[in-house]
């Protein structure tokens, strides 16, 4: 049972540079003195087909006189509503909390959803009410990494993922609410000029979450994952305009539109998936997508082929034993992996005790000759080396902002005005994949 009372808030925009009210659906059971949230509270459930999961929410409306009747609707799901008064999708909560409108459905399909106001959306949404819902397949558990799936097939396996609940705002509907001219709200003019994943707009999406200085915006969207892991994409578009959403650093795989696999049939998993680094996600539309980062053909003797070399203790260099070995591990795909070793030219040898093993490929001359490191411009997260996990010698009072040296992947709209916060750039729809290296801690367990 869930409590929701549509209430009013602030949101800080533009790392804080500007406070704009919005409109909120806010569990009665959140802090008190928290006005709501944007976007508002993200439900995860998990799909139980056994014993099918009931979700039960009362609405009641606070708002103000003028704002009119609120609702909720719940794409992607079977409801049934009750109190209130009739509206054109259904049942309505009035202002001023005279009436309690109860919303009942069931989870019972695994998938990424979003709910919103049903009443004048044109106008409600673009104040702030919507919200996302996950309902996670049956078996899952948050404590054991290898029942990760988002649709309980293995196509669907993750080791990590992030929710991208995309919206857009025009202020000038928020200051006349602000100032109380809601005769003056034509959203027939409308022009959007912010654009927020996850109710923050870049920079602030890459601060962390829960900060007390964006108490009305606790969620932030900062994807990491080590280098191999699979990453979850969790695309929602509550906005009115498609965003065509750029991922840079590889392919990902199209597994799910609207919550549903796509599967030739089922049992299936979604083998009708495609590959892509652009989708447009569509106003009402959620996808997920599988993004994984491997270093094929960027790096390939640092990641996909290792080559090694054994030497006696005896000798104080490879170069100096004249029968050191080398061994070669060239990566199959999934978890195995081919071993070729032997003496270079020769025999195989056995591993004596004591003998030392190295990479080769490691600080490697790249085929260039790379510039000066004065003549140079590095971006604040470059770590002084371009190979991942090394570090580098930084020009002087360089920020440094790269602790593991990671690979940072800019994630994005394709639709430049996108990348603004009110035509200054760069914001909006912009935020960053850190692949890290493989002995760096993660904050979620990692299959």
């Amino acid at each position: 049972m869930y409590r929701f009372i549509s209430r009013r808030g602030s949101m800080a925009l533009c790392a804080a540079t500007l406070l704009l009210c919005f409109w909120a659906f806010q569990a009665q059971a959140q802090i008190e003195g928290i006005t709501g949230t944007s976007p508002n509270p993200v439900f995860s459930f998990v799909a139980e087909t056994a014993s099918i999961q009931t979700v039960t929410i009362n609405l009641r409306n606070n708002l103000p006189a003028p704002a009119g009747n609120v609702s909720l609707v719940f794409p992607g799901h079977k409801v049934t509503a009750t109190g209130g008064v009739q509206g054109v999708l259904t049942r309505e909560a009035e202002p001023g909390g005279v009436s309690v409108v109860t919303y009942t459905f069931t989870v019972d399909h695994p998938g990424s959803y979003q709910y919103h106001c049903g009443t004048r959306p044109d106008f409600m949404v673009e104040m702030g009410l919507a919200g996302a819902i996950i309902v996670r397949p049956l078996g899952y558990d948050f404590t054991d990494p290898d029942t990760y799936t988002a649709y309980g097939h293995e196509g669907s396996f993750y080791g990590h993922e992030e929710l991208y609940f995309l919206t857009e705002m025009d202020p000038v509907i928020h200051n006349y609410v602000e100032a109380g001219q809601y005769d003056s709200v034509n959203t027939n003019d409308y022009f959007e000029v912010m654009w927020f994943i996850n109710g923050r707009n870049f920079p602030d999406v890459m601060t962390d979450a829960g900060v007390p200085w964006l108490p009305n915006q606790p969620y932030n969207c900062q994807p990491k994952m080590r280098a191999g892991d699979k990453f979850l994409i969790r695309l929602i578009n509550a906005g009115r305009d498609g965003h065509p959403m750029h991922y840079h650093g590889n392919d990902f795989t199209v597994i799910a539109i609207n919550g549903r696999m796509l599967e030739s049939a089922p049992g299936n998993g979604p083998d009708l998936g495609w590959k892509a680094t652009t989708f447009t996600i569509e106003p009402g539309q959620t996808a997920d997508l599988i993004w994984t980062w491997s270093g094929k053909e960027l790096f390939p003797q640092r990641y996909r082929y290792f080559r090694a070399i054994i030497w006696r203790a005896a000798f104080a260099t490879p170069d100096l034993d004249p029968i050191r070995e080398v061994v070669k591990m060239r990566y199959l795909g999934g978890n195995a992996f081919g071993l070729l070793r032997g003496q270079e030219g020769t025999t195989i040898r056995p591993w004596a005790a004591g003998s030392r093993l190295a990479l080769t490929d490691h600080g490697k001359p790249f085929p260039v000759i790379i510039p000066p490191r004065d003549d140079l411009s590095f971006g604040q997260f470059y770590h002084g080396s371009p190979f991942m996990g090394a570090e580098g010698v930084l020009p002087p009072s360089h920020p440094a902002l790269n602790a593991n040296g990671g690979f940072f992947y800019m994630w994005h709209s394709h639709t430049e005005k996108e990348l603004t916060n009110n035509d200054i750039w760069p914001g909006g729809y912009v935020t960053f994949m850190i692949v890290e290296p493989p002995n760096v801690a993660m904050e979620m367990p990692v299959n």
